[in-house]
């Protein structure tokens, strides 16, 4: 099934181009369901709550550290964060975008 243009506009989520110690989503939160997409650009630092994740380093430099131990970031690197890493924080001048699995499973057919 295709979607009609305003369907497509729906999905298209805010854009973030300031600073932030958060992530910021790059996806309307309907996607949710299906995948998380967030964008990272640390003010000083992101904290990322446990969970497997896949970050992708757009641009800049930086670190990703978890239970002690720190990873060096720059651009083009892609990391993957597993669930046993726990919380886990970035920091740098870096810019990533972090993906996630959907907050819960879609219902099924009924």
């Amino acid at each position: 099934r295709g979607h009609a243009p305003d369907e497509v506009d729906a999905l298209v989520g805010p854009r973030h181009l300031e600073r932030s110690d958060t992530v910021l989503p790059v996806l309307p939160r309907a996607a949710d369901d299906y995948f998380r997409m967030h964008v990272a650009r640390p003010a000083t630092a992101v904290t990322v709550p446990a969970g497997f994740a896949v970050v992708v380093t757009l641009a800049g430099t930086g670190e990703v550290s978890a239970d002690g131990a720190a990873s060096p970031l720059s651009r083009g690197d892609v990391l993957a964060v597993p669930y046993g890493a726990g919380d886990w924080t970035l920091r740098g001048d870096v810019e990533a975008v972090v993906c996630r699995p959907a907050l819960a499973a879609p219902e099924g057919p009924s």
